[in-house]
């Protein structure tokens, strides 16, 4: 798939969902932050990997996110950097756990 057909593929799956897109970001390969490599054009196809930032809407709620998707082995330094991003999001979200105690 090329990134614009990611886009497309997503905005019509949200849309029959009664969700609206205010941004749909997708960066494939080298433009992956973290990876090198030189940038492709406009309209590039997913070699391995993409990573997908969304901003969308319903009743009022918007929602921001991100997610990469990588087909193949991690490098040691993509590695390193998803077990840097989890061990923040457990610092960050392991207080709101249900059933935590506000003042843990």
């Amino acid at each position: 798939m090329t990134d614009r057909g990611i886009e497309a593929f997503l905005t019509e799956a949200l849309l029959r969902r009664a969700i609206r897109t205010a941004d749909i970001r997708v960066e494939l390969d080298a433009r992956v932050p973290g990876e090198a490599g030189r940038l492709r054009s406009d309209v590039a196809r997913m070699e391995r990997q993409a990573l997908v930032r969304v901003c969308a809407e319903r009743w009022g709620l918007k929602v921001e996110m991100t997610r990469m998707v990588r087909f193949g082995p991690l490098s040691d330094d993509a590695r390193e950097r998803l077990n840097g991003t989890v061990a923040n999001q457990r610092r960050l979200l392991g207080p709101h756990a249900p059933g935590a105690r506000i003042g843990s």
